[in-house]
């Protein structure tokens, strides 16, 4: 029995690695992530570590490590389809027990092609003499043609069965349209289209693929915005507009905004690091899709009540991911569409300006709270500054702390001392037993030996940071496929991974571990695998770290073989010498 990609996501996604672990032992946050005592060998010093960003499990005591399923596995003792049954249970699920994922993958793939054209006629249409007047709209707004190319945007006519008649014609099956949710079938039995009088907006996934559509009104009918539902290839709370182009962006930020124009204008502008949230609050799903590209987050949202509650709400979420965040302010209430047209030729010059100023999350929490209450009158201040401790508490920085403790000090009027004080005793209430945990050094000597071959510690570092960056960034890693042979990797276990993800790529499924695994590995690999994933370092390794890696391999590659030093003759020798002395020019 095979179970498809889409429903092992979903299952992760409903049973979260934290809270299932959490269920069995006791954790404590250590930085952006988790860590606790092993349940898998007897420890006194905790070693057992979620990483959250991954949702995965690594023990640097024993090497268990993987998912949520494999947890399950290892600490139920079940079978695999034992495991996804129980996790099942848990999250009020249903087994899928006649699920085929032949059969998922052939509608995936329809639904893709479905939205591809839906896409392509989309655009035609407002190319068209029927889209003059939404053409005329989007160039009130200011957008170009080169935005309007860029972003793939279209017209739905006022036709009701105009996409369902093109599609039909291309020969696909009512069912199939109605599974893409670009139509659907009214009282009368009817199959009508889903969008109709509406700009166009695709919503494209980092691979490339239209997974589904936003359309705005043009005619004042509510919904103003109308969004695909879910459907087998999207999730509104998984996905981001504009991610397809903003993870590409030279810029080291993402800049989230509410809405399609916002993020397009922004774009116009030259900051293509921009981002939304397709209309919906801010999801974990969605911050797990943003932290694989940037640790920081500027948040460009409303300013009125609804924004700023917003706003604190995505703060949280983000900082409960790894990621810090900044609130930009704009005057006078402007969204950011509406600054730029203000500002017009200067408008970049002026937003950049916004983003120098932006607000520091903890700082903004500390304003938000600020502002219901008179710190003249000594009763409120009390208030104030206990709210404000516990936002402080939750700085792990100390330089950090220390910083906001002086900006309190000289808010309230009150020694610094004081409040670093009464910090200490607010700490030392909701953790009574903390205490400062070793950093854990990462051992990398289980792969020093493969058969008559003895690898440098430097080796195996490459050979591992070069699969973990190609499973941390699959979407950008076509250069590495097609320059790095199998044969690069001398440790036969890198070898094998290698090949599965480059298998997995060229099929267009996902790089997870459910996947990995179910290619000859068994239920031990998955540490192994998730040591790999977890010991990538976002912030140093880059594509020219790649190939400082790959030029290391292919030179140690060159060297002479342990096992060969015993036959090797006199000529051979001195070949092999010259060989040496050519690498080194």
């Amino acid at each position: 029995m095979s179970i498809s990609e889409e429903f092992i996501r979903e299952l992760k996604y409903k049973n979260n690695i934290s809270d299932v672990v959490s269920s069995y032992i006791d954790l404590k946050q250590k930085g952006k992530n988790l860590i606790g005592i092993c349940p898998f060998h007897a420890e006194k010093t905790a070693s057992f570590f979620i990483y959250p960003s991954n949702e995965s499990f690594y023990c640097f005591g024993c090497g268990k490590g993987g998912d949520v399923i494999t947890f399950i596995r290892l600490i139920e003792k079940l079978d695999y389809i034992e495991s996804l049954k129980f996790l099942c249970q848990r999250a009020n699920m249903n087994f899928p027990e006649d699920e085929l994922s032949n059969d998922s993958y052939k509608q995936k793939m329809t639904v893709y092609e479905i939205n591809r054209l839906s896409a392509k006629f989309f655009h035609n249409n407002l190319c068209s003499d029927q889209g003059k007047k939404a053409l005329e709209y989007l160039k009130k707004r200011s957008l170009s043609l080169k935005s309007i190319k860029h972003f793939g945007l279209g017209y739905s006519l006022e036709s009701k069965f105009s996409l369902v008649n093109f599609l039909t014609g291309k020969g696909y099956s009512q069912k199939d349209i109605i599974d893409s949710n670009v139509a659907y079938k009214n009282r009368l039995g009817q199959v009508m289209d889903r969008f109709s009088n509406r700009i166009m907006f695709p919503i494209i996934d980092i691979r490339g693929n239209v997974i589904g559509f936003g359309g705005r009104s043009l005619n004042g009918n509510n919904p103003k915005y109308l969004n695909t539902s879910d459907t087998v290839v999207f999730k509104k709370s998984d996905n981001i507009f504009a991610i397809n182009f903003a993870k590409n962006s030279s810029l080291k930020n993402l800049i989230l905004t509410e809405g399609y124009m916002d993020t397009i204008s922004l774009h116009q502008i030259g900051f293509t690091n921009t981002i939304a949230s397709l209309g919906t609050a801010l999801t974990s799903g969605q911050v797990k899709l943003m932290s694989r590209y940037t640790d920081e987050v500027i948040l460009c949202l409303d300013s009125d009540q609804a924004g700023q509650k917003a706003a604190l709400r995505s703060i949280d979420i983000l900082k409960q991911n790894g990621i810090s965040s900044k609130v930009i302010s704009i005057p006078s209430g402007k969204d950011p569409d509406e600054f730029i047209k203000y500002y017009k030729d200067e408008s970049k010059i002026r937003f950049n300006e916004l983003i120098i100023n932006a607000i520091p999350d903890i700082e903004y929490k500390l304003l938000n709270i600020k502002n219901k209450y008179n710190l003249s009158d000594s009763g409120d201040k009390i208030k104030y500054t206990s709210e404000a401790l516990k936002i402080l508490s939750n700085i792990e920085n100390d330089i950090e702390k220390d910083i906001y403790c002086s900006k309190l000090s000289n808010e309230i009027n009150i020694s610094k001392d004081s409040i670093k004080s009464q910090l200490s005793k607010y700490l030392s209430k909701i953790s009574k037993n903390k205490n400062s945990l070793n950093v854990l050094p990462h051992n990398l000597n289980y792969y020093n030996k493969d058969k008559n071959q003895i690898f440098s510690l430097k080796r195996i570092k490459a050979e591992e940071t070069i699969l973990s960056y190609i499973i941390n960034n699959y979407d950008i890693t076509n250069n590495i496929l097609s320059r790095v042979s199998e044969n690069l990797f001398g440790i036969n276990f890198n070898k094998k991974l290698y090949l599965t993800i480059k298998m997995l790529i060229l099929n267009n499924k996902d790089l997870n571990l459910n996947n990995i695994l179910s290619e000859g590995f068994d239920i031990e690999d998955a540490g192994k695998i998730t040591k790999i994933i977890c010991d990538y370092k976002r912030e140093y390794v880059n594509a020219q770290v790649i190939e400082e890696c790959i030029s290391l391999i292919e030179n140690e590659n060159q060297k002479i073989k342990i096992k060969d030093i015993q036959d090797i003759n006199s000529i051979e020798l001195k070949n092999y010498i010259v060989t040496l002395k050519k690498m080194k020019q």
